[in-house]
């Protein structure tokens, strides 16, 4: 008790005070700061690579899904619109290799934006595994929306709405038809990734001035 009570003396709280305020315990908490900052601009690099590996590998893998449909429906689009960097007729390969070519630049370009909307600024950040869900929805979206325009392309090329006589490649109108099923499925593919993507980072952004529930 009475070692307790000359701890808790005025003269042991000036000189707990004099030690904090020393100079050495100054650097080491300037020091404690610096490594402080450090981790934080650590874990930010980690989160923004997170995010951007993420988008990326949706990218990717929804294109390799996507071209395994499109290269069976028909196989000309890729051996003969394409250029020719697979040499192979394969439906399972050209799918694999331009469902990579063809969508890993689209990850990389939204997720760029995407970063920004997340993290940038001073308002609270989203990580990575907050924001699949929401990327997850857009994949879906750009397939019901590659379904329904590969279809209506389809269906409009077989009633001569669309014309396919400038498909001289083939002569068989089955082939033609296809062909324009697999054009319409691609095109609407980006066109919902570019607007899904900017709904998407502009809602992200949106989601963050919003109040968290605790």
């Amino acid at each position: 008790m009475l070692s307790r009570e000359m701890n808790c003396s005025p003269q042991s709280d000036i000189s707990q005070l004099c030690a904090f305020c020393s100079p050495k315990s100054g650097s080491v908490s300037a020091i404690a700061m610096l490594q402080q900052l450090e981790f934080d601009r650590t874990y930010d690099s980690m989160e923004a690579l997170k995010i951007a590996v993420t988008c990326v590998i949706a990218a990717v893998l929804y294109g390799i899904i996507h071209d395994q449909f499109t290269a069976r429906i028909c196989i000309e689009y890729f051996t003969i619109f394409h250029p020719p960097i697979f040499h192979t007729q394969s439906p399972t390969l050209l799918g694999i290799g331009w469902g990579i070519v063809a969508t890993w630049w689209v990850g990389v370009f939204f997720a760029v934006p995407m970063i920004l909307a997340a993290r940038a600024g001073s308002r609270p950040t989203l990580r990575a595994s907050e924001l699949l869900p929401s990327i997850v929805w857009l994949l879906a979206c750009m397939a019901a929306s590659a379904m329904l325009f590969g279809i209506t392309g389809y269906v409009l090329a077989r009633k001569g709405v669309l014309a396919t006589g400038w498909l001289i490649f083939s002569a068989s109108p089955a082939i033609r038809y296809r062909f324009m099923a697999d054009w319409w499925a691609h095109t609407a593919s980006y066109g919902a990734a570019f607007v899904g993507g900017v709904v998407l980072c502009v809602a992200t952004h949106r989601r963050r001035l919003r109040p968290r529930v605790r």
